[in-house]
């Protein structure tokens, strides 16, 4: 399974606009994906943890391994490629 973490902020539009991307994606792939959205200010130990320094942040987990991570707003076809990298 992979798991998604998007570090964001209620006040964000970017993180607004990733969130929709995501929720396409998750609808679309017969494969088990997991969204975990994670909110800046309640979260200080996993923003530590993960060394976040900018949102929106999605870090791509497969088995608890981070394999990817991207910053910012990204698009369907960037982040379909990195969902499908990792499960072929």
């Amino acid at each position: 399974m992979i798991t998604i973490l998007k570090f964001e902020s209620d006040s964000c539009p970017q993180c607004k606009a990733l969130s929709a991307t995501l929720e396409r994606i998750t609808k679309e792939y017969k494969i088990d994906i997991k969204n975990i959205d994670i909110e800046e200010d309640n979260n200080q130990d996993l923003i530590r943890k993960y060394n976040i320094r900018s949102i929106p942040t999605l870090i791509f987990l497969n088995e608890d391994q981070e394999y990817n991570r991207l910053v910012g707003n990204q698009s369907y076809v960037t982040i379909n490629k990195i969902i499908n990298y990792d499960t072929i």
